[in-house]
């Protein structure tokens, strides 16, 4: 059942009591609610009858009805009873006396809220709620956009281009963040560019004592893993493998001059006269090219690398040189052996101690120089032409020969001749070298013949000093396997293989066995593409052989 409250009329004679009951509600909301506040305190009987007409019998009406228009106004969407569309001149509150519900509600503190129709109470709930005290209002995080990209969250795109194709891992991948994009090019690049060794950081967890020398075989990165001890050759025949040719990222256009492998590093050194010298990474398949070092007033005669590999010497047919520091990708000229007039000195011997440098110099003359400050040390003379020299794997001893076809032994530290000696048999020596473990001597000749001989037996037992003639030798072998001039020789780092070369005719190159003294007869075949061999030499731990030709070619 509902019932419903009109205005009552006027009336002036409203008894001072109630007058006064209603001033001192008034005050005491004064405090909580200054939007609110009535103040009866100034007003004259008149004032107050007026407002009684207007705003109905007492202030807390007044403020009821205030409170549902500013209700009404608010929401429009309120709902009217008929009522309030058949009177606009009065204001009517309709509810349900049997139900708590109110009809509109207004939050205007967040937790004080006002009952509309509830008469003679709202005061005091207005006061007691503003009063009391409140809880802190809630804090609501909203999430803010972000002040910067970061570039770890960008993706890239990688089966867009076609050189970035080749960094997906399937076929299906289209986008990866950023950071594998990083991770994936520096895979890509050390695969093509593999980290040098002496840019590696030396580990020492792990690490146990040994040999010096089983220990950097363990950190080499070369393909053929096995240690100088590992090889047994047999006499019968030799195992060897076809690579990828060690130029083949860039061939050069001339002849092969020089090659060489480095002497810690899977790095292979080719030069000619182009006047170019090249450096290729080793592994067998790719054999990427690393930098081309260009010297544009000397076609390169001869190239080697230092015994600690951090230099790289090269000649021509010029009075001055070049050294090339490896670590500091710097040239310096070396303008001449002061006080030697000498206005070629195209072939040189770089010591394995790294201490000696010798020249071929000019009326039977080797300048012995500093490997480190390229300066004279001394001369050491002899009596005829010098065709080829070497020195021992110490350094301590210099073998030269001639055209006289003596072979002479020089102490490089008295610089005096020690032994000079001679083949009979021998006719125009065109070449020299020495086992790694100071036991043969191998001479080459014109005619292609190669002779084999004992060094103890040969400087040990001879009495030659050097003053006069040459004491008589007699060679261990002589292999006949060649009919042209001998350029190149070169023994194995474990001395068990002798390679010989000429370069007057095509595909001249045997391999013989030592000691037994047998060519290898299963290598070279018909179908190694040899042409004509210009350069040869053993990588330091023997396991690559290679070959520069006249096609510009260095075979492995």
């Amino acid at each position: 059942m509902s019932s419903t409250y009109a205005l009552p009329p006027p009336n002036p004679a409203l008894s001072h009591r109630k007058r006064k009951r209603k001033a001192a509600a008034a005050a005491s909301s004064h405090s909580a609610n200054d939007r609110l506040r009535v103040d009866d305190g100034d007003k004259d009987e008149e004032e107050l009858a007026l407002e009684e007409f207007i705003f109905g019998g007492d202030v807390p009406g007044t403020i009821d009805g205030v409170l549902s228009k500013a209700g009404k106004e608010l929401d429009a969407k309120a709902p009217q009873t008929k009522q309030d569309a058949a009177s606009p001149t009065t204001d009517i509150v309709t509810h349900d006396d049997d139900s708590d519900e109110p009809l509109f509600t207004i939050d205007t503190q967040g937790d004080a809220t006002i009952f509309l129709g509830q008469e003679g109470k709202i005061h005091d709930h207005i006061t007691s709620s503003l009063n009391s005290p409140k809880p802190p209002p809630a804090i609501i995080l909203q999430p803010k956009a972000p002040v910067w990209e970061d570039d770890d969250d960008l993706l890239v795109d990688i089966a867009t281009k076609t050189r970035s194709r080749k960094l997906r891992k399937a076929e299906a991948e289209v986008v990866i963040s950023s950071t594998d994009y990083e991770t994936r090019l520096r895979s890509q690049f050390e695969k093509i560019h593999p980290r040098p060794k002496w840019a590696v950081t030396d580990k020492k967890d792990g690490v146990r004592e040994g040999d010096p020398e089983e220990m950097d075989f363990l950190k080499t990165t070369t393909t053929i893993a096995q240690k100088k001890d590992g090889f047994h050759f047999s006499p019968d025949a030799i195992a060897v493998t076809r690579l990828k040719d060690g130029n083949q990222m860039a061939y050069s256009p001339c002849v092969i001059q020089s090659v060489q492998f480095h002497p810690k590093t899977p790095v292979m050194l080719t030069a000619g006269y182009d006047k170019a010298v090249r450096l290729f990474r080793i592994d067998g398949k790719i054999n990427p090219k690393i930098q081309s070092i260009l010297f544009k007033d000397m076609p390169i005669h001869q190239a080697q690398f230092t015994a600690d590999g951090k230099q790289i010497i090269a000649t021509g047919a010029r009075k001055h040189f070049y050294t090339y520091d490896m670590e500091k990708g710097t040239a310096q000229t070396i303008y001449g052996i002061r006080g030697r007039p000498e206005k070629n000195i195209a072939e040189f011997r770089l010591s394995p101690c790294n201490r000696y440098i010798a020249f071929v110099g000019e009326g039977g003359y080797i300048i012995l120089a500093s490997r480190d400050t390229k300066q004279w040390i001394a001369n050491l003379r002899m009596n005829g032409k010098v065709r080829s020299l070497c020195f021992s794997l110490d350094g301590e001893y210099l073998y030269a020969v001639t055209s006289d076809d003596d072979i002479y032994q020089f102490e490089t530290r008295s610089r005096q001749c020690l032994y000079k000696v001679k083949d009979i048999s021998a006719y125009k020596t065109t070449s020299i070298a020495l086992s790694p473990d100071n036991h043969y001597i191998a001479t080459g000749l014109k005619s292609g013949i190669v002779n084999i001989y004992d060094r103890n037996v040969v400087f040990g037992e001879s009495t030659s000093n050097c003053s006069g003639p040459a004491a008589s030798i007699t060679p261990l072998k002589s292999l006949s396997n060649l009919t042209t001039s001998i350029r190149n020789m070169a023994f194995h780092p474990t001395s068990q293989a002798l390679l010989f070369s000429s370069r007057s005719m095509k595909d001249a190159l045997r391999l013989a066995h030592m000691p037994s003294f047998k060519v290898f007869p299963n290598w070279p075949t018909n179908i190694t593409p040899l042409s004509h061999v210009n350069s040869v030499d053993f990588s330091p731990n023997g396991g690559h052989l290679a070959m520069g030709n006249d096609k510009g070619r260095v075979l492995l």
